[in-house]
């Protein structure tokens, strides 16, 4: 679990629909699970590529693997219950 630093130039693309967001005053914080579009056509992609059902319901996204394996956690316990972490482990957890 180290930094997601790519180690190429960020694609021309990419800049271009960073701008057109900051342009379109797109600089708030998302709903907590993703942009309900987004999460909309990763669930038409699952079906589409796996043919399993799958809804936007059911996608969360993440902002890296330290989050999404908090989430997953959390997901499947309860206050008081004891959890085992790996040493040494990322302060946060």
């Amino acid at each position: 679990m180290t930094a997601g630093e790519p180690d190429f130039p960020t694609p021309q693309p990419v800049i271009e629909a960073a701008i057109n967001a900051l342009n379109s005053g797109k600089t708030k914080y998302t709903a907590a699970a993703g942009i309900p579009e987004l999460r909309q056509k990763i669930a038409e992609r699952v079906q589409q590529r796996y043919q399993v059902k799958c809804s936007a319901k059911q996608v969360v996204l993440t902002n890296g693997g330290k989050q999404a394996l908090f989430n997953a956690v959390a997901s499947v316990i309860s206050s008081g219950d004891e959890v085992l972490l790996i040493s040494p482990c990322w302060v946060s957890y």
